[in-house]
Formats: C-alpha cells, structure tokens, sequence
C-alpha cells in the first residue's frame, strides 16, 4: 500500500509529467525493498542486485538518496527483528554484498558519473538559505503538505495523510511500513 502512495502522490505525478526520468526513484526504491525483504525471507537475492544496479544506472543522485532511504529502512527493519544478533548481523552482510554486487554491475557508467559529479565545481557552492525560512514558507509548507500541489515540494494528498496515520495505530506490525 506504502508503494502505491509513494508512487502515485503528487509529487510523483508532477514529476512523472516533466519527465518520466524523474519517477525512477519511486520505482526502484520499493524494488529495493522488496529485495531486502527477499533476502530476509531467505529467498534468492536477485531483486536486490537487479534494483540497486537499475537505480545506480539511471541516476547518481537518485541512486544515493535510495541508498540512504535503504540504509534506514534495513536498519529498522533488522533492529527490530525477531532472530538471534548473528541471524541479523548476516542478513546485513548480505544486504550489503548483493547490494555492492548491484553496483559492481552497474560500474561502466556508475563510476565515470561519480567521477563527474565528485569533479564537479557546483561542490564547492555555499548554501544559499540560512538555517531558518521565513514565516511565509512554513505557511505555504503546510498547505502543500495537506493539500498537494506545488506549495510543498513533495506534498502529500489528504488522502495519504490519513493512510500514514491509519498505518501507525495498526498494531500488528509496526515495523514494516
């Protein structure tokens, strides 16, 4: 259900709209998920090699914000897992050899884009916000993030508010989102 919301919240369809490179990290990061998941369950890791080499072909920048969104997930989902600190401690090895396995494939145009991006003069550019915004944007953040549009970048629908809600008083299984 997660997946579904996520691909299909506006933010996503705005973006699909401009151009459908855009959409690859809502496609492939419930693809690398679902691989975690395989891998936790014991089954074959091909998903995750698969997804993780898709998503470091398509884009360096959409690929690191996966990584770090799969970082967190898998440590989540691993802390609060029901098995024996060993069992988990595998299953991270795993994650993380079928996941560099994912990269390794995708070397021949992963690795002249990090070159590129790591190269790149935009680096060394300072922040141009300060560490606050002023009182106007949290206004219009809010209204976004209730009603969508392009108020909030990445705004959800009310919709998904409340599914995100619903979703955390279940209690069958918190953990998995």
């Amino acid at each position: 259900g997660a997946a579904i919301l996520y691909a299909f919240c506006p933010l996503s369809i705005e973006n699909m709209s401009a151009h459908v490179f855009f959409i690859s990290a809502a496609v492939y990061l419930p693809l690398i998920i679902l691989g975690i998941e395989k891998i936790i369950a014991g089954d074959k890791p091909y998903l995750l090699s698969a997804a993780v080499m898709l998503s470091a072909l398509s884009n360096i920048y959409f690929f690191y914000m996966n990584v770090l969104s799969t970082v967190f997930y898998c440590a989540i989902r691993v802390l609060f897992m029901e098995k024996e600190w060993k069992d988990r401690i595998i299953i991270v090895l795993r994650v993380a050899l079928y996941s560099f396995i994912g990269v390794m494939m995708s070397a021949v145009v992963f690795l002249p884009m990090l070159n590129t991006m790591l190269s790149n003069t935009r680096l060394d550019t300072k922040v141009a916000t300060g560490l606050f915004y002023d009182k106007e944007t949290y206004v219009r953040m809010y209204e976004g993030l209730a009603f969508g549009g392009d108020n909030f970048f990445g705004g959800f629908s009310a919709v998904v508010m409340l599914a995100i809600i619903l979703l955390f008083l279940k209690k069958k299984n918190p953990t998995l989102i």
